[in-house]
């Protein structure tokens, strides 16, 4: 199909077609590896969260899908992940092994072996940014053609490309199942319809913004699961936020039943990166990939990759009420989330009966203005409603995203969160402190205001919490800064300093988490806790003295005395070892909640009812 061009699109396409000449000079592409680049660069690497298997083992699934989409037209792709690799070597090897010499190694064997004529290399999270340069550098030193893209890529398109200063590269961003393809037809000299490219060129930078995204029938296919170790990632490392609450040996995947989201928030890319609405697979298609996961590679528990997984409440009805149909045993989890506004009783009951064991519902903040300015679509009546019928279902785990640090945002709107989240009294909320990401519309406004520099932003988008967290960095720090309860000491209407947000966020986190959850009553929410505890306390962190002590309080609730008093020992040496514990436990007032758990301890008698 001919496609119309302005004279600007015309000159960057005619750059393009050069480059891609002079990028291959005639060479027919046929073969294409796929590479997925380590989560984090090596001096960033956890290796105690290696070895806990808490590292982010998260299958391609963009690559899988990009694979099925090659092989169908005539290409022959191979898949190496460089993510998976690391992470179970780390494993295997007890923590004993060179990062970069695993990841080079392997690239460098896939290389050899498969011999490939370009190859495409994937940046999902911004946070991966250097250790996706250096995979870049890698297979540059070879001289191979390089094709990147990726949600990092796509919002950064001219500075990624710009960063990793190679004259053999292209970017194809955006959702790439089609222009990938089209790209490769371009090269092999099979007409000249590109979407979505860009590339340097003299130094200068041209892109054709012109999108094409998957049709309808497009989106009914299933990643090539054959071509990765799908049964085994969940053995190296973690998939979804709900592992506390499966059986140890669990195999679990990811699936995707539908793309982009019909919110407009504006702190998120999901609708720079998929475009506007949302596009959706038949149920079938869906519920045919499940069939495959459970039938031949064992797998047996599934999180949701959807961004918003509730869109057209009679579709996910019957999405559930399929899976529930097919009888494939099997468990899931909505951990990327549902807008609240879309939990509809007949949604989470069709849910719950079809193997729903956990869900995150986003709330972000609980002052209406706030929510207003990021176009929240949802309001705290929502999240009320969602909350009380979520409460029907105490077999789903509930959990919230809170976050904290928007433009203007005054302490007494962090408050307002705050006390939000205690009255939903959802079982667990995940608190972080805003990273705004290039290409989002929150991100030009803090550009536009002077709040933030517009850079290609790296390391700055790590989380508060999670394997490589900056709450890991700085529990560990021998030089511990006394904690300042900015809610007390400081004006509500005042906006907090980037370097008060970080007491704020432990704060929040300990009221709306730690402390809550201690007083918890109901006999089968408590079990869940108790399981989510066990796992923060022996998987997630180590040394978290509050966390410890919290664990020992619902073990006591729970009648675990035994296991209670092991937590308390552990809490008593890690406060006499930690500075950092002794001063959080003394601005908290704990010691008094330490004595009255040891009190009841030694009584053996539990702290709250174990009725309910």
């Amino acid at each position: 199909m001919e496609q119309l061009l302005l004279t600007g699109e015309v000159e960057a396409k005619a750059a393009i077609l050069s480059k891609i000449r002079e990028i291959f000079g005639g060479k027919r592409v046929s073969k294409v590896l796929l590479v997925n680049p380590p989560d984090i660069a090596s001096e960033e690497f956890n290796f105690g969260a290696a070895l806990q298997k808490r590292c982010y083992a998260y299958p391609p699934y963009g690559p899988m899908l990009l694979a099925d989409v090659l092989r169908k037209s005539g290409y022959e792709p191979e898949i190496v992940d460089l993510n998976y690799h690391v992470i179970k070597s780390a494993v295997e090897s007890g923590g004993k092994m060179d990062y970069d010499a695993e990841w080079k190694g392997l690239l460098a064997r896939k290389i050899d072996e498969f011999k490939p004529d370009a190859v495409g290399i994937t940046c999902m999270f911004t946070m991966t940014h250097d250790s996706f340069v250096r995979v870049c550098s890698e297979v540059a030193g070879r001289e191979l053609p390089i094709i990147v893209g990726g949600v990092h890529v796509s919002n950064d398109t001219e500075r990624v490309l710009r960063s990793i200063n190679y004259e053999k590269l292209i970017a194809c961003s955006y959702e790439s199942e089609v222009a990938f393809q089209k790209l490769l037809e371009t090269t092999n000299g099979h007409g000249d319809e590109l979407y979505q490219v860009s590339v340097i060129s003299g130094g200068k930078y041209y892109s054709l913004e012109e999108r094409k995204a998957p049709e309808p029938d497009d989106l009914n296919r299933i990643p090539a699961y054959e071509l990765v170790d799908i049964s085994n990632y969940s053995s190296v490392g973690t998939i979804g936020s709900f592992t506390a609450l499966l059986e140890p040996g669990t195999r679990v995947a990811t699936v995707l039943s539908n793309k982009g989201c019909r919110a407009m928030c504006t702190f998120c890319s999901v609708r720079s990166f998929n475009g506007m609405g949302v596009r959706q697979r038949s149920v079938e298609s869906v519920a045919d990939e499940i069939e495959l996961l459970a039938r031949k590679y064992g797998v047996k528990h599934i999180m949701w990759l959807d961004d918003d997984l509730f869109f057209n409440e009679k579709r996910t009805i019957e999405l559930f009420q399929e899976i529930k149909r097919r009888n494939l045993g099997i468990t899931w989890d909505a951990s990327n989330g549902v807008i609240a506004a879309a939990c509809k009783p007949g949604i989470i009951e069709a849910a719950a009966e079809s193997g729903c064991i956990g869900m995150f519902f986003g709330i972000e903040s609980g002052n209406p203005k706030i929510l207003l300015d990021i176009k929240k679509p949802g309001t705290v009546d929502n999240f009320r409603n969602a909350a009380s019928l979520l409460r029907k279902y105490p077999k789903i785990f509930s959990r919230g995203f809170l976050m904290l640090g928007f433009p203007h945002e005054s302490l007494g709107m962090m408050l307002d969160t705050m006390n939000l989240a205690l009255e939903l009294d959802l079982d667990w909320y995940a608190l972080n402190i805003l990273q705004p990401l290039p290409s989002t519309p929150i991100y030009k406004a803090m550009v536009k205001e002077g709040l933030i520099e517009d850079k290609l932003q790296t390391k700055e988008t790590r989380f508060m919490i999670g394997p490589h967290g900056k709450q890991n960095t700085v529990e560990h720090k021998k030089e511990v800064k006394k904690f300042i309860n900015s809610f007390e000491s400081g004006d509500l209407d005042a906006e907090p300093t980037s370097e008060q947000l970080m007491d704020i966020w432990f704060y929040m986190n300990y009221k709306i988490n730690y402390e809550r959850v201690m007083n918890i009553k109901e006999r089968e929410r408590l079990l869940k806790i108790v399981k989510q505890m066990r796992y923060i306390c022996d998987v997630v962190t180590s040394g978290h003295a509050l966390a410890n002590m919290t664990l020992a309080a619902c073990e006591l609730n729970a009648g675990n005395i035994e296991d209670a008093k092991r937590r308390m020992e552990l809490v008593e040496k890690q406060l006499m070892e930690s500075e950092y514990w002794r001063d959080k436990f003394e601005a908290f007032g704990l010691y008094s909640r330490l004595y009255e758990i040891k009190s009841s301890l030694k009584s053996d008698i539990p702290l709250f009812s174990n009725s309910g």
